[in-house]
């Protein structure tokens, strides 16, 4: 039940987040046409919301159960990068966030969302495995504490997913073509991927210190 009532803050945070920011990035499109703010079938929702959404709805619920974020962080990380994983895929499948026109070997013949098809990036493709890698390297190093430390396995689990994440996602931002809001030659979710792995890699550095 603790579980579930989780998910459903994370859920909610996550949903209104990544709606939230969507319409922000196409606030021209949205002021023409105010009916289709609630249809998400235009796929609408940005994936930083999604996270800093699900982030804020993690936090609330932490604070009303009295609970640490970061060890709640810890236990999400893996499904969060399955969640990652998949939504890259649907993506994919719906043509969204779809890769910049290009002519090398990881091409391939794929539409945009507005049904063009020509050789692009694979970026949501890229994506969705470079999220994939991150949940097995997750498991590979929970099994790797568990039989060599007599530590928590799980603990700073979010924090390298976090970073590793954000710098897959900032480099692989450099072959999208969809359209976004950009800010010192950045899109934006380049400068949160930026920020949040600034922030990772800083909580990284204090835990290394010594005490």
């Amino acid at each position: 039940r603790t579980a579930l009532n989780a998910s459903a803050w994370v859920s909610a945070g996550a949903l209104m987040g990544g709606r939230l920011l969507h319409i922000a990035y196409n606030i021209g499109y949205f002021s023409e046409h105010p009916a289709r703010l609630l249809f998400v079938d235009d796929g609408g929702m940005a994936f930083v919301g999604l996270y800093c959404g699900g982030c804020l709805g993690l936090w609330f619920w932490c604070r009303q159960h009295q609970i640490a974020f970061s060890a709640a962080a810890d236990c999400a990380a893996l499904p969060v990068s399955v969640l990652a994983a998949l939504a890259w895929l649907g993506a994919f499948l719906h043509g969204s966030q779809y890769g910049a026109p290009v002519e090398n070997a990881l091409a391939l013949e794929l539409r945009d969302t507005f049904g063009v098809i020509e050789a692009r990036w694979p970026t949501q493709l890229l994506a969705a495995g470079w999220s994939a890698l991150l949940g097995l390297a997750l498991i590979a190093r929970k099994r790797s504490m568990c039989e060599r430390l007599s530590i928590e396995p799980r603990r700073g689990a979010a924090v390298v997913f976090f970073v590793a994440y954000g710098t897959g996602l900032f480099l692989l931002d450099f072959t999208r073509g969809d359209a976004s809001v950009y800010g010192a030659g950045l899109r934006l979710t380049q400068i949160l991927y930026l920020i949040w792995g600034l922030a990772g890699i800083f909580r990284i550095g204090r835990s290394l210190m010594p005490a």
